[in-house]
């Protein structure tokens, strides 16, 4: 059953649109996606679908009713609104009259099931959302085990954030606001040496052994990583730039990395 929302001052709506405040997202642990493809996604994978929002124009196209069709099977609320009303919802210049509010899922430590052949990425304080967002999908790409975000990091929940995930994130093993202090300790625990990307490094990245269970740690954008991080860590690896360019790119920086594993396990 579809349900007709007339009036943008609804209760519904008003929470829809005061989860774009990271503060709103943290009190109901909700967040919202927007797009077909993203939110078909979240309807065959994530765990917590509460409402979607149906425009008036989307709901005129023939793939809407495969869409709803899925909520319908998985139980979701469906609401219909005027293209006017869900203008007011969207945080996209062009929307596509789809939007999903869906219950934060993140792991803990123990939800992981991590081992000391696991491999992991820690972003310690990477501010850019397009950057984390496209070092979670370059992760989901790669094959990692887990990503940890340490508190200071940008919102995974922010729209740009998961714009450049595109539903990547209900694949992936996601675990934010952790403590420098956590992170170690659980490191140890699970004997995974913590692995710094750093511009001033000891060891270029290729002459590492990727191919062991490891946490990765890829830092801000203009400060890199921690002290305490850097402190505890095993190594540190830097990316050569014979051009003479100071860093790079933090999303390109984890890419080269990352996918240095995929090299190292395709060449075995």
């Amino acid at each position: 059953m579809i349900i007709k929302l007339e009036s943008k001052n609804n209760q519904i709506l008003k929470f829809v649109r005061s989860l774009s405040l990271r503060k709103f997202r943290d009190a109901e642990a909700a967040y919202t996606i927007e797009g077909r493809i993203v939110v078909s996604e979240a309807l065959r994978q994530a765990k917590g679908p509460l409402y979607l929002v149906l425009a008036d124009s989307f709901l005129a196209k023939t793939e809407s009713k495969g869409l709803i069709e899925m909520a319908v099977e998985r139980g979701v609320r469906i609401f219909q609104v005027t293209d006017t009303v869900f203008e007011s919802l969207s945080k996209t210049k062009e929307t596509q009259g789809v939007l999903m509010v869906l219950k934060k899922d993140e792991a803990s430590w123990e939800e992981m099931n991590l081992n000391q052949q696991s491999f992991l990425v820690i972003l310690d304080g990477i501010q850019d959302p397009g950057n984390l967002g496209t070092i979670i999908r370059t992760s989901a790409a790669a094959g990692v085990d887990g990503v940890v975000l340490t508190k200071g990091t940008v919102d995974l929940y922010n729209d740009k954030a998961l714009r450049s995930i595109m539903g990547t994130s209900f694949k992936m093993k996601l675990k934010q606001d952790a403590s420098h202090g956590e992170i170690i300790h659980n490191c140890q625990r699970l004997n995974l040496p913590l692995v710094v990307a750093d511009s001033h490094g000891d060891m270029p990245y290729y002459c590492w052994n990727f191919m062991q269970g490891m946490a990765l740690v890829i830092g801000s954008e203009a400060q890199g990583p921690s002290a305490k991080l850097s402190s505890s860590s095993k190594i540190k690896l830097v990316i050569p730039m014979p051009g003479g360019t100071e860093s790079l790119n933090a999303g390109v920086a984890a890419g080269i990395l990352l996918f240095e594993r995929v090299r190292q396990t395709m060449t075995l």
